[in-house]
């Protein structure tokens, strides 16, 4: 860096000292001119500011101090004149080093010009440096203190001018290698085929994107796509639907384009071929570009096309099957923000039902609440398909006031998920379950469980539609949660009769009858006499079993429209495949009997009577043996109970006999502590008397 950015850099950092270093730079300056006038033959380096707006506003800021002004817009503009000339002088100044140093004066590189050019220049342009000298003297006066300093600034100046030849000549030596630096980066250096070669030494090493990759962008795009359109045609409004309707359709495309358009798998044999694709793919971006996203693009159109066609298929297949297979009736449910205001007035919803979508005579239009929300809604059923379709159409806006959402009821059309493990936990918030929903269009997955709420292995689904309905019963569904294939059947509804009379128009809690055996009917009567008898067709057989041709016609009316569709799609043959025992009909198989059937037929009644009968004796007589048996164990348990009795009376006895035996052990304690003491008396009055002893012979003698 040249002196006098340094001198200026330094100014900025702190303002007291910005006087004295632009005073510095002005004498610096007028000793440089003094300086190539005199020694023409030293060569000076011409000291450029590297910020010529700081060195101007300095200069600017000097003359303002001179003339005692203050430094802001307006000095600016009037001290304009003076720094022109001052700027022109610098760069006339500038061109006379350049030209005697050889040195052009934008690459700053050495050179060969002729002097003719150069010294016409300097003639002309010394004109201008002469007049201007002035402004260099009155300048130069600002300050006495820094002349002294002039000197030190031409030994920088040179020295700065020799590591300036001795970084120039090294940048000549390291040219070469900051060329090949500068490639391997990928900037555009040297020549144009050297650049190329590198572009294709780059594609080369660039790894393609993986498969798992490119089909997760793939679908993504798609199933965006897919979810846009689906809301463009605003048919279904509620998120959870539009990505079921998102995943069919993927599904479908999937389906459909696996034979037509693979997939393209890198192998080892096809690796170099597609490094080689991708290498011309590179090269020529931008020239196919435009072609690859409309060939994309109508790609893209063609599944669209095949989805929405796909779509509407589904959608009129349902209005056919609907149409086909008419329901009892039909329900929806009506939510908006002013539902409250027509609660009270059946005539009012009714006229305004009437007045937006025309239907005239609904089943029902009740007003509901919901327990979470406490938000009240109607509940509207019709009995034919055309008012079913005015009510799940378009609303006018200013229905019910506020304008209303309609949200379509399913019929039950449930459907029983076979040979799925009772510890699998079934919850509504699995994901695995809600995917499964989406993909086959079920609902309200829960298991069935027995009248003891013990678990099956058997799960219950709603379809929301019939032609789900129609494909789940036929192909069967996958389970994430059991990764398996499960069997579907419809849920077949059978009647019960009354456990107390057996009827079948009532239960058991709305029984107003006296109780009688479900077998054969009677109030009074013995076990053995028992024959079978139906209280509902008066047949040989029990109210309960399935040869009673009522129960049968009543499990009939009560899965009327699931027979409707089981039979018109083919799903089973014949209606008595519902039961739970199949079987034909006896009446369409039965002929008239002749006198000899009828006397076989009694025949047969007797002898199965007879066996009957044998059967009960021994049925009696086996029942005798377990009375016997159980009279036996009744006193084996009483003999036990005297036995119990016994041993407690002698772990009483033992207990005597041990609280005896603690009190002779504390007497006997007592009798060794006694024998203790007098033993040691004894010891005493033997000691007392050996003493009295030795003390009378001395006397005696």
């Amino acid at each position: 860096m040249d002196p006098v950015s340094l001198l200026v850099n330094r100014s900025m950092k702190n303002f007291l000292a910005t006087r004295k270093l632009l005073k510095l730079v002005e004498i610096m300056n007028k000793n440089l001119k003094i300086i190539i006038k005199k020694e023409k033959k030293q060569k000076y380096p011409y000291l450029k500011s590297n910020n010529e707006e700081i060195m101007l506003h300095a200069k600017i800021y000097a003359q303002s101090k001179k003339y005692k002004t203050k430094l802001d817009k307006g000095d600016l503009e009037i001290n304009k004149n003076k720094t022109q000339k001052i700027i022109k002088k610098e760069e006339v100044i500038k061109k006379n080093n350049f030209s005697e140093m050889n040195i052009h004066p934008r690459t700053k590189r050495q050179g060969s010009f002729s002097d003719l050019n150069s010294a016409s220049k300097k003639t002309k342009d010394n004109e201008i440096t002469d007049d201007d000298l002035t402004n260099d003297d009155e300048v130069s006066n600002l300050s006495i203190d820094t002349e002294n300093e002039s000197d030190e600034i031409k030994l920088k100046t040179t020295t700065n001018y020799q590591q300036q030849q001795t970084q120039q000549q090294r940048d000549n030596t390291l040219e070469r290698p900051k060329r090949k630096y500068a490639k391997r980066k990928g900037t555009i250096v040297g020549n144009q085929e050297e650049n190329q070669e590198h572009e294709n030494r780059r594609i080369k090493k660039a790894k393609p994107q993986s498969i798992k990759e490119q089909k997760r962008i793939l679908e993504e795009n798609e199933k965006e796509e897919i979810r846009s359109t689906v809301r463009n045609e605003k048919e279904l409004i509620d998120e959870e639907e539009i990505d079921v309707e998102v995943n069919r359709r993927l599904r479908i495309r999937n389906m459909e384009r696996k034979n037509n358009i693979p997939l393209y798998i890198v192998t080892n044999k096809n690796k170099q071929q597609y490094r080689q694709d991708f290498n011309h793919n590179e090269s020529t971006a931008d020239h196919k570009s435009d072609e690859k996203s409309t060939q994309h693009r109508s790609q893209l159109d063609d599944i669209q096309l095949d989805l929405n066609t796909n779509h509407t298929n589904t959608l009129e297949r349902n209005h056919e099957l609907e149409l086909k297979y008419n329901r009892d009736k039909y329900s929806v449910v009506i939510h908006g923000n002013n539902i409250e205001d027509y609660s009270a007035n059946i005539f009012d919803r009714l006229d305004e039902l009437k007045r937006c979508v025309g239907v005239l005579n609904p089943g029902m239009i009740l007003p509901i609440v919901d327990k979470d929300t406490e938000v009240m809604s109607l509940k509207v059923t019709v009995n034919n398909y055309h008012d079913y379709l005015k009510l799940i159409g378009k609303w006018p806006t200013n229905a019910f006031k506020s304008g209303v959402n309609v949200e379509p009821l399913p019929y039950n059309l449930t459907v029983v998920i076979s040979n799925v493990d009772k510890d699998i936990n079934i919850t509504s918030s699995d994901t695995r379950i809600r995917q499964t929903e989406k993909v086959y269009g079920l609902t309200n997955f829960e298991r069935i469980r027995t009248r003891d709420n013990k678990p099956t292995t058997k799960l219950k689904a709603q379809a929301k539609s019939i032609s789900d309905y129609i494909e789940v019963l036929k192909k069967g569904i996958y389970l994430g949660i059991t990764s398996k294939r499960h069997h579907v059947t419809p849920n077949i509804i059978y009647p019960n009769v009354c456990k107390k009379c057996g009827n079948l128009s009532h239960r058991e809690k709305e029984c107003n009858n006296e109780a009688c055996c479900l077998k054969c009917g009677k109030k009074q009567h013995t076990k053995s006499e028992c024959e079978a008898y139906c209280t509902n067709c008066t047949g040989p057989h029990p109210c309960n079993s399935e040869l009673c041709h009522k129960i049968v016609e009543k499990t009939y009316s009560l899965n009327k429209y699931t027979l409707e569709i089981l039979l018109g799609e083919s799903i089973i043959k014949k209606k008595e495949e519902i039961l739970k025992v199949p079987r034909s009909i006896l009446d369409e198989q039965t002929l008239p009997l002749n006198a000899d059937d009828k006397n076989l037929e009694k025949y047969i009644e007797n002898y199965i009577s007879k066996r009957m009968t044998d059967i009960d004796i021994k049925i009696n007589s086996i029942k005798e043996a377990n009375n016997l048996n159980k009279k036996e164990i009744d006193e084996i348990k009483n003999d036990l109970g005297s036995v119990k009795k016994d041993l407690v009376d002698v772990k009483n006895d033992l207990g005597n006999l041990n609280g005896k035996l603690d009190g002779t052990n504390l007497k006997i304690d007592q009798l060794n502590r006694n024998q203790n003491e007098t033993k040691a008396g004894i010891d005493e009055l033997k000691a007392i008397l050996l003493a009295t002893a030795k003390g009378n012979i001395p006397n005696k003698q």
